[in-house]
């Protein structure tokens, strides 16, 4: 037998109006069974579609459930959470584990408590996915809901005056880095930790004068409205249109663009016996950059090389930012 859920956080100050252990749906092959608790100031709501016997029918019904749920909350402008503590993002096509824990955790946390001895446990996916049961349905536990964990950090004066920002771009940055860190929805965390080295490298950087002076040869045939008239139409009256954007398209060749100044301040602050995920930091920027501007500029992502970037790109960014 096969349990499909999806789990939702709803913002503070919004709820369903559905009654806490109660039948969303039912038919002969499954039952949708819903449960709701208040975490914190915000509510948690889990779906659980029980009694299914094939895992790919449980899955598809989890799945289209979720979108249907996801679909209809945003267009009530309610935002939909992926944890209890607040942060997240309106839209995640794909799942999300707030934590994973390894099987020697899961066969061992009876340990703990003896409450937990004969339950059966798993990590929670906020977001849809599917369990098998090989317990009843009511022994079936989420371990980030039976156990507390924290993660301490050791806090001094000393400590804090080392992460100190020199500049107000330094703290811009920071803060955008910040922000990758508590956004849940992986795609957008990637791109804002890509946003915090942008951030330093913000000002106009020219290109060596051999470049410039050829996009000013360049330029200068362009300002002939006899080198481009025939491009048009002759009873159009755009060529001076044409020509100031042909121009300052040129003209934009002699600056370096985000990237190039990227690569130049990794360049800077790395060498090539810097490894991240099996490659120099410079190969392994360009290939992040290339994945941001896939998702920004053309909708497109590939979940798992985001997902396999994301701890290495966390490392790159502190030692640029000067945190690591």
């Amino acid at each position: 037998m096969f349990l499909g859920t999806v789990v939702l956080y709803l913002d503070k100050g919004y709820k369903l109006n559905i009654e806490n252990n109660s039948i969303y749906d039912r038919c002969d092959e499954y039952c949708i069974f819903v449960k709701s608790k208040k975490f914190s100031d915000r509510m948690r709501y889990v779906f659980e579609i029980r009694f299914v016997k094939e895992k790919e029918d449980a899955l598809k019904l989890a799945s289209q459930l979720y979108r249907d749920l996801r679909n209809f909350l945003i267009s009530k402008d309610i935002p939909i959470y992926y944890n209890n503590k607040g942060f997240g993002s309106y839209v995640n096509e794909m799942s999300y584990y707030p934590a994973i824990t390894t099987d020697y955790g899961k066969k061992n946390i009876h340990c703990l408590s003896r409450d937990l001895i004969g339950k059966c446990f798993d990590d929670e996916v906020i977001g849809y996915n599917v369990y098998q049961l090989i317990t009843p349905i009511d022994d079936f536990r989420f371990i980030t809901h039976e156990v507390n964990i924290e993660l301490g950090q050791e806090f001094n004066k000393d400590v804090v005056e080392e992460c100190a920002p020199k500049s107000d771009k330094e703290l811009l940055a920071l803060e955008i880095y910040n922000l990758s860190n508590s956004n849940l929805d992986i795609r957008v965390a990637f791109v804002l930790a890509i946003t915090s080295i942008e951030v330093l490298v913000g000002e106009v950087v020219y290109k060596p004068d051999k470049y410039r002076q050829l996009i000013k040869q360049i330029n200068k045939k362009v300002l002939k409205k006899n080198y481009i008239i025939d491009l048009i139409s002759e009873q159009s009256n755009e060529a001076e249109e044409v020509i100031e954007y042909v121009k300052n398209s040129v003209g934009m060749l002699g600056k370096l663009s985000v990237l190039e100044k990227c690569k130049s301040l990794v360049k800077e602050n790395f060498d090539d016996s810097d490894f991240y995920n099996g490659e120099t930091a410079l190969q392994f920027f360009e290939e992040c950059y290339e994945l941001r501007s896939k998702f920004i500029h053309a909708g497109n992502y590939d979940y798992k090389r985001i997902y396999d970037r994301k701890l290495a790109l966390r490392k790159v960014c502190k030692k640029l930012l000067s945190l690591a």
